[in-house]
C-alpha cells in the first residue's frame, strides 16, 4: 500500500512541476485575464499629471468650440455623419448614452447634455474654466450664450488617445 501512495505523490509531483509558463504574463501575477492583442483597457487618468490635465482641456475647448457651439456637429447631414464626429471625442458608451438620452422622437444623439438648460441664444459661448479633479474628472465651467453653467466629464486614456466617457453634475446658474 505504501508502494502506490509513493508512486501516486511521485506522479503528482512531476505533474504539478511540470506546468507551463506564459511568456507575457509576469511571474508574481496571480490573476488570469483574458485579453487579445486588439483589445485595449481604457484607464482613468491618474491625478497630478499637469501635461495630460492640459492635453484634456485642450481637447475639452476644441469640442465645445468645434462642436457644441461650433458648426464642425451641426453640419453634418445624419446620424452616421454625427456619430462620426462624436467618436473623435466620446467613447462609445457614451455615444449610446447621448442616442438613448433623446426624448424627441427625430433621432439625433443628447448633444445639449454638455451644455447648460438654457435654450439656444445669440448671447457669447466661453468655457471660463476647466479644473481637474482627479481620478480623470474634469469640471468644466462656461457660459452658454449667456446663461452659466458646469459640469463635469469623465475622460479614458488608451495611449495618446483622450476620450469623454461620461457627462455627471451638470448644474445652470438660474
Amino acid at each position: 500500500m505504501k508502494f502506490f501512495f509513493l508512486i501516486a505523490a511521485a506522479a503528482l509531483a512531476v505533474s504539478c512541476g511540470n506546468v507551463q509558463k506564459n511568456p507575457e504574463q509576469p511571474e508574481n501575477d496571480s490573476t488570469v485575464v483574458a485579453l487579445t492583442d486588439t483589445v485595449k483597457p481604457e484607464v482613468a487618468p491618474t491625478a497630478n499629471n499637469p501635461e495630460l490635465d492640459a492635453k484634456v482641456e485642450a481637447i475639452i475647448r476644441e469640442f465645445y468650440n468645434d462642436c457644441i457651439w461650433g458648426d464642425k456637429y451641426y453640419s453634418a447631414d445624419n446620424m452616421e455623419e454625427q456619430e462620426a464626429i462624436l467618436s473623435q471625442y466620446c467613447t462609445k458608451s457614451l455615444i449610446e448614452w447621448l442616442a438613448e438620452d433623446n426624448p424627441y422622437d427625430v433621432p439625433c444623439y443628447a448633444i445639449w447634455d454638455f451644455r447648460s438648460d438654457a435654450q439656444d441664444s445669440d448671447g457669447e459661448n466661453e468655457i471660463y474654466s476647466v479644473e481637474p479633479l482627479g481620478g480623470g474628472k474634469y469640471k468644466v465651467s462656461f457660459n452658454d450664450g449667456g446663461t452659466k453653467g458646469s459640469c463635469v466629464l469623465s475622460v479614458v486614456v488608451d495611449g495618446d488617445d483622450i476620450k469623454f466617457d461620461e457627462i455627471s453634475d451638470r448644474y445652470t446658474e438660474e
